[in-house]
């Protein structure tokens, strides 16, 4: 099968995490607080999808990713509050059926976890997001698209992986009096074997900071895609250069996120 990866780099200039505020080790504001437990969640729990009936002439997994992204914003509050379990990671797969106008045609649980929590919070995460944006007019009639959501709750630690926790001390954010960073190189990264065996997609999340001299240092997942996808994502965004945000003129080192977007066709 063909395939093809597209890694979009996202200066998030929006309020919370990546708001143009200086980064520092300790944050008082209780929004970004709420949005650091988030990402903790994001880090430490995958999702991604198949796509069980490509619709074609159509970019079938741009529409996946933003379903995707839809349901992310559900499910990471319902697993706030459910404890680690013993055991290791676990996984809840759910097949979604979509009609044309971007309602709910048929829900399914292919997989469970064996905790009815984990299973409901994926289930629900689902049922929340939805109404999604519908098909193209001229795919709205007798069109159904079939996905399949994975959920991957308690990601093992890994090196290659690092999940995100506060913003290292010393980094600032863009705002009015910080500029952004600009991109000079960013290699692509690869598919994982695994990811191509399965047909998984979709769309990671990942903070860094770009150094005084372009370089890229502490990169972490703030919303984990799993199967490997990850490791992939820091290893290819490790090698990217930028030439350096600044501050009253001089370079210093600036906190953005990225998204990794995998796409299978």
């Amino acid at each position: 099968m063909m395939h093809s990866i597209f890694l979009t780099a996202l200066l998030l200039l929006s309020s919370g995490f990546a708001s143009g505020q200086v980064a520092s080790g300790e944050n008082s504001s209780t929004g970004v607080l709420s949005d650091m437990a988030l990402i903790r969640v994001g880090g430490g729990n995958a999702s991604g999808f198949e796509i069980l009936s490509p619709v074609g002439g159509w970019d079938t997994p741009e529409y996946a990713d933003g379903m995707l992204i839809s349901i992310r914003t559900k499910w990471y509050p319902r697993i706030l509050s459910l404890p680690r379990l013993p055991g290791g990671q676990r996984e809840t797969i759910i097949d979604v059926h979509i009609r044309g106008n971007g309602t709910i045609g048929h829900m399914g649980r292919h997989t469970s976890t064996g905790n009815t929590a984990q299973d409901k919070a994926a289930w629900d995460a689902v049922r929340a997001a939805a109404p999604f944006r519908p098909l193209p007019p001229e795919l709205q009639k007798d069109k159904t698209l079939k996905l399949r959501f994975h959920f991957n709750y308690n990601l093992p630690q890994a090196d290659g992986r690092p999940a995100c926790g506060p913003p290292p001390a010393g980094t600032f954010r863009v705002n009015s009096e910080v500029t952004a960073p600009r991109m000079q190189s960013s290699p692509d990264a690869e598919f994982s074997e695994s990811a191509r065996r399965d047909k998984y997609q979709g769309e990671a999340e990942l903070s860094l900071t770009v150094a005084e001299d372009g370089q890229v240092r502490d990169v972490c997942v703030s919303q984990s895609l799993g199967e490997g996808l990850d490791e992939k994502s820091v290893e290819a965004i490790r090698n990217w250069k930028f030439e350096p945000g600044t501050r009253q003129g001089k370079p210093v080192p600036v906190r953005i996120a990225v998204t990794t977007n995998f796409h299978l066709y």
